[in-house]
């Protein structure tokens, strides 16, 4: 989104993008930081993502984070003008899904879409779910692109 607002492009498409973060200690992260650098999964949540076979960070720097959350203050969305296609999962519990809504209604796109994503999570996409995703890019990148 950050480029959009900055190059003319053909098209974005924009998946599971943070604008609004589940997390309730996003806020405290900067204070947190001072006192440790790392947030480190519990073996219980790695046991648990193994077992719906997915990947994930078992760290997660929290300058990462903190840099993110900078990014994100500084989007300008009403700058985006290009076609748009924001695909976004019902059950991540990462991104706020509201970040979809609140993309949609702030890029100045006159053509904008939201793909829904039901079962599908964060770092996850369910085998239906992915096909009709990667079905859908393909045909917005070929209605977006120049011959």
């Amino acid at each position: 989104m950050d480029l959009a607002e900055k190059k003319d492009l053909n098209g974005i498409i924009i998946i599971n993008s943070p604008i609004e973060l589940e997390n309730k200690f996003v806020p405290f992260i900067p204070f947190i930081s001072i006192f440790q650098k790392y947030h480190v999964k519990q073996p219980e949540d790695i046991i648990l993502i193994t077992k719906e076979k997915r990947s994930a960070y078992d760290a997660i720097p929290l300058n990462t984070i903190i840099e993110m959350t900078k990014l994100i203050n500084q989007l300008d969305l009403k700058k985006i003008e290009e076609p748009a296609l924001i695909i976004q999962t019902r059950n991540d519990t990462i991104v706020n899904p509201k970040s979809a809504d609140t993309i949609f209604n702030s890029i100045s796109s006159n053509k904008k879409e939201i793909m829904w994503l039901e079962s599908s999570t964060h770092g996850n996409l369910y085998e239906k779910e992915k096909r009709k995703a990667f079905e859908k890019t393909y045909e917005f990148m070929k209605e977006n692109s120049i011959p």
